[in-house]
């Protein structure tokens, strides 16, 4: 691996073919992708590069991720550099953030954009192609759930995530984004303009026996009660907890740590449905 510092794009350009050669790869005069792509990033003052020498064989196999740390107000995540080898394909980001940063499904954070709004506004449904921006991509993102601290939610994760945070909330959340490698920008987000908490699914359609009454309960916190939970894909190992209709009880389920349905972070929250289930008879 090695990173340099690019200050003029043809001494790049001088820079790649000696690496090349010295790896016994064909040099070429000019790189015109590559160098617009350069180019770009060095005139907006990002000057540093890392290139990563894999070798490639005929089997399938996992490359060891390249993992990258520095200051930054904002979340960073470079697109740009995707536009050299074009084509299609998906990108998937697990973000943990101070914030949840897009609105569950196909929508971002968006008052006017959430399942309530939808079942009164069919329109607002929309197909992948015309799905309004998050990131400024049109992506789709699961829902968030907060990584308690005190559990080391974050080891497994994150390790260090814990003084990475210090006394901020941690929001994990999978956005991906599935079209043409051409992007225009590149992720760059204040997170503080995030959602302060999380955002959960609301599933529109339920068994009987999930549509309990809870009559003092809000709309929100009854649909939280009604929720069905869900392990989603990732295979972290999370302790959350429902609400079982059936025998009326607060039961725990392992949460895998993205997508998923979780109902609630904590069987205290849990047992709202069985206190305000008994006011409601």
């Amino acid at each position: 691996m090695t990173i340099i510092k690019v200050n003029d794009v043809s001494q790049f350009r001088q820079w790649v073919n000696k690496y090349f050669k010295s790896k016994g790869l064909p040099a070429k005069e000019k790189y015109p992708e590559e160098e617009a792509v350069v180019n770009d990033y060095v005139n907006r003052g990002l000057v540093y590069f890392v290139l990563d020498f894999v070798e490639i064989s005929s089997e399938a196999r996992f490359i060891e991720p390249v993992a990258y740390r520095f200051k930054s107000k904002e979340l960073y995540y470079p697109l740009k550099t995707s536009n050299t080898f074009g084509g299609q394909g998906s990108i998937e980001l697990i973000i943990i953030a101070p914030t949840t940063l897009c609105f569950p499904g196909n929508e971002p954070i968006d008052p006017y954009s959430g399942a309530l709004h939808k079942e009164v506004h069919p329109e607002a449904q929309r197909p992948y192609g015309q799905r309004p921006l998050c990131l400024n991509l049109p992506v789709k993102a699961s829902t968030s759930a907060l990584l308690v601290k005190e559990e080391k939610d974050l080891n497994g994760i994150y390790p260090g995530g814990e003084d990475f945070f210090k006394d901020k909330k941690a929001y994990i959340q999978v956005v991906s984004y599935t079209g043409k490698y051409f992007f225009k920008d590149d992720i760059f987000v204040d997170v503080s303009t995030g959602l302060q908490r999380e955002a959960g699914a609301v599933e529109e359609k339920k068994d009987e026996q999930w549509g309990g009454v809870f009559a003092s309960l809000d709309d929100a916190a009854q649909k939280k009660c009604s929720l069905k939970p869900q392990r989603g894909p990732c295979k972290g190992m999370f302790e959350r907890y429902y609400y079982d209709p059936v025998s009326k009880t607060c039961k725990s389920f392992i949460w895998g740590g993205c997508e998923g349905v979780v109902p609630f972070e904590t069987e205290e929250e849990c047992k709202k449905c069985l206190e305000d289930g008994e006011k409601g008879k």
